[in-house]
């Protein structure tokens, strides 16, 4: 019994994360290789699993480690897609880890967030000030066109709130008049 119970959490510590990039084409992401373009300062990683008390300081250490495989990363997106729930120990460890990326002049964004998550998350006032700072997207991909986008001091254009659940804004970029209208928004 004591085996399994080891052999279990040695198991829930082994999250892994892929790192994503854009295809040359720009429209989707795919795992880091020859099929896909690096967009300088950026780093996309998405979570491989869960993330729970008994693995997320483990999660955070292999971020740590991807920022710093990658020099000059000013923004990291952590794509939550595999996150079905978060707690609020996995959300108060997450303010650490922005609170030491932040050290090394890397700011967090958080992109497809599911909608049990966000229940949770958008409870803490953390949260909102995400929303506030324009860090939460829908999709990892709307948050590299919001960053290929970015100009200091301007607003993207297109830019409009969406609701997700519990009435919680997530904002969304969609294609500036004449560039890619008629396209589906990402």
């Amino acid at each position: 019994m004591l085996l399994t119970l080891l052999l279990v959490l040695v198991e829930l510590d082994r999250v892994g994360l892929t790192e994503l990039q854009p295809t040359h084409d720009g429209q989707d992401l795919q795992a880091a290789g020859a099929h896909a373009q690096p967009v300088p300062g950026l780093l996309i990683l998405r979570f491989d699993g869960p993330l729970y008390t008994a693995n997320v300081r483990s999660a955070n250490r292999k971020i740590i480690a991807s920022v710093d495989r990658h020099p000059g990363t000013e923004v990291l997106v952590l794509d939550a897609t595999a996150l079905a729930q978060l707690t609020i120990t996995v959300i108060e460890e997450f303010a650490e880890l922005e609170r030491e990326l932040g050290d090394r002049g890397v700011s967090v964004w958080m992109a497809a967030v599911p909608p049990n998550a966000l229940l949770t998350a958008g409870q803490t006032l953390r949260w909102a000030e995400l929303d506030q700072a324009d860090r939460l997207y829908p999709t990892a991909l709307t948050a590299v066109h919001a960053f290929r986008g970015r100009c200091p001091g301007a607003v993207p254009a297109g830019r409009v709130l969406l609701r997700w659940p519990a009435g919680h804004h997530v904002r969304r970029h969609l294609p500036r008049p004449g560039h890619g209208a008629g396209q589906p928004a990402h």
